[in-house]
């Protein structure tokens, strides 16, 4: 998501939790049906990681306040970090047909939901 998307969705639900996981399924949606717009914005050749990195840190910083909300002061950068990249991994095995149903049991927007339980449980806000 953008950062005006981000900072949008912060403010759209009254549930820290919610607004996260819809964060994150925002970045599932991109990667499969946007998959040129996801590579733009996340897959960056390394002459221009500096430029890319510089404007990506608004989307982030905001993306480290919804987990905040969530997670409290116990540790929202890492936790952070932790769910980005296991959002790009699901976008990637999602959009490359790796992630069926049927061999895994689960599909993405179920993932989504373990991996924001299992690395928010147990925090406090």
């Amino acid at each position: 998501k953008t950062s005006r998307e981000l900072a949008a969705l912060s403010i759209s639900h009254a549930d820290p939790e919610v607004r996260l996981r819809e964060a994150l399924r925002g970045i599932i949606e991109l990667g499969i049906e946007r998959r040129p717009t996801y590579e733009l914005m996340f897959v960056v050749p390394d002459d221009h990681r500096e430029l890319v990195s510089s404007a990506a840190e608004e989307a982030q910083d905001i993306f480290i306040e919804l987990v905040a909300g969530v997670v409290g002061n116990t540790s929202p950068r890492r936790v952070a970090a932790l769910l980005m990249a296991g959002a790009h991994g699901i976008a990637g095995m999602a959009a490359s047909g790796h992630l069926r149903f049927e061999k895994w049991g689960v599909d993405a927007p179920e993932l989504i939901d373990d991996l924001v339980a299992a690395t928010t449980r147990g925090s406090s806000r």
